[in-house]
């Protein structure tokens, strides 16, 4: 698996930043070069457009390569380029703050941009919870506190305390979808898409269906069919499915309560805005005696010469407005100096769900992402030698984080909605795994005094690096 499979990019990015004495922001010069293996894949935009998209810099010039080498080919491992390209921006807004004696929250949302400001690419911005993530995990106590916890340092031995945070984002994806949803015999709907339940997205799914024809949840399945005989639905990936897959699911659900009130109305000789859903039953607003059951309708949808049509509610929605998400983390740590160990201490994550239609997978989704995250900032690397053998082809080698390497991670949803969304709501799968590098190498910079520009965070460059600034 670790020989054949593919991995994520190894990324170089290169900056040069111009700021003028009194924090204003006037020019970037970057270069993202990203090795794909044997094939051409990179997904080389999104970390040359976020290097000068995130924060409003008057000129700038990004320059990317992609470049081929003989080493396995390269896959979106979540995210894709997005936390190396964090890391490389938000740790130099942290050290241009550092530099100009400002506080370093003000200093990023002084020079955030904005809904309706331009990115890289000549897009504009769209609804984002950038700024409101920021203000919350600066209002932390962990945050407020972190004079507190630096003076730690050189108490109970040599350990050196500090706390870093940072900002991180993913521009979800886009693609047309469908999904129809049917009211079955027995007054259950069914929901037909052809999209891959990944990390529980089905049960927001039904929640939405549920909430648009108004049914409770237990009422509602998702049934994911082969794309043979599915509607459309497109990649399990990008953060888009409860987004654009939701959308749908929750226009098929109001089309079929449309047309399950147009036959109740027919029924009962009522109109249809007098009528309304309540415990499987169409009932006639301020008269609850009078009413047809959903299962009666259903029922009548299926009977042998009925005249009554069956309830189908469909939709196959395009999108043209994307909903970009943000997350914000925060690292509360120690480092031996002589070894260059990292122990985190307190860790917290604070996102923008737009709408959190599942609270609980949301907060997993956050946790998840965390954790890889921390793994790719501190223990996670690829190594090969000269050759391009490589040199820890097994979980033996290969350094993933167990439970016990991690503290309890807090999580904070902060929802502001995205208009196109279902709800409001936008897509959470990438956002938290984007911030954690840099978050970690801004609290060891707080720690040590050192800013490290190579990832993984390992003990051994961490106490090499505090060494040779001792000397």
């Amino acid at each position: 698996e670790l020989e054949a499979g593919m991995p994520a990019p190894q990324v170089i990015i290169k900056l040069k930043t111009g700021v003028k004495r009194d924090g204003t922001l006037m020019a970037l010069e970057a270069d993202t070069i990203i090795e794909s293996g044997a094939f051409s894949g990179a997904v080389l935009t999104m970390s040359g457009v976020f290097l000068a998209s995130v924060y409003k810099w008057p000129s700038f010039e990004v320059r990317g390569f992609e470049v081929l080498t003989h080493k396995p080919s390269i896959a979106a491992y979540r995210a894709p380029t997005a936390p190396h390209t964090f890391f490389a921006i938000d740790s130099q807004m942290e050290l241009l703050a550092r530099e100009l004696g400002v506080d370093a929250v003000e200093f990023r949302l002084r020079h955030l941009m904005q809904e309706g400001d331009l990115m890289a690419n000549g897009q504009k911005w769209q609804s984002n919870g950038a700024k409101e993530v920021l203000r919350r995990i600066a209002g932390h106590r962990l945050w407020k506190d972190r004079a507190s916890w630096s003076a730690q340092s050189g108490k109970d031995g040599r350990r050196l305390c500090g706390t870093g945070l940072a900002l991180g984002g993913w521009i979800p994806g886009l693609q047309p979808t469908g999904a129809t949803v049917r009211l079955n015999p027995d007054g259950s709907l069914g929901v037909l898409t052809g999209q891959v339940d990944i990390a529980g997205t089905n049960i927001a799914l039904a929640q939405i269906a549920a909430s648009a024809y108004g049914v409770d949840i237990d009422k509602v399945r998702i049934t994911t069919g082969d794309t043979d005989v599915a509607p459309m639905t497109g990649l399990s990936a990008g953060s888009k499915t409860i987004y654009t897959v939701g959308t749908a699911v929750l226009e098929a659900a109001r089309d079929a309560r449309k047309q399950t009130l147009d036959i109740a109305a027919s029924e009962m000789e009522a109109a249809v805005e007098d009528l309304e859903i309540e415990d499987g039953r169409v009932v006639v607003r301020g008269v609850p005696d009078k009413g047809v059951t959903l299962a009666a309708i259903g029922k009548k949808g299926n009977l042998y010469m009925s005249k009554v049509p069956p309830v189908l509610g469909v939709s196959h929605p395009a999108f043209a407005v994307q909903a970009p998400a943000f997350a914000a983390e925060l690292a509360r740590i120690e480092v031996d100096p002589d070894t260059g160990q990292v122990t985190i201490h307190d860790f917290v994550v604070v996102q923008d769900a737009g709408k959190a239609i599942n609270p609980i997978g949301v907060e997993g989704q956050m946790q998840g992402g965390a954790v890889q995250s921390i793994g790719i900032a501190l223990t996670e690397a690829m190594m090969f030698d000269t050759s391009g053998r490589l040199m820890n082809p097994s979980l033996l080698d290969y350094r993933k984080l167990t439970a016990a390497d991690l503290p309890n991670i807090e999580t904070i949803i902060v929802e502001v909605p995205a208009p196109a969304g279902p709800f409001g709501a936008r897509g959470d799968g990438e956002p938290p795994i984007v911030p954690a590098p840099a978050a970690l190498a801004n609290a060891v910079h707080d720690a040590t005094g050192v800013r490290l520009t190579e990832l993984p965070l390992s003990p051994e460059r961490i106490a090499l690096a505090v060494a040779a600034k001792g000397s």
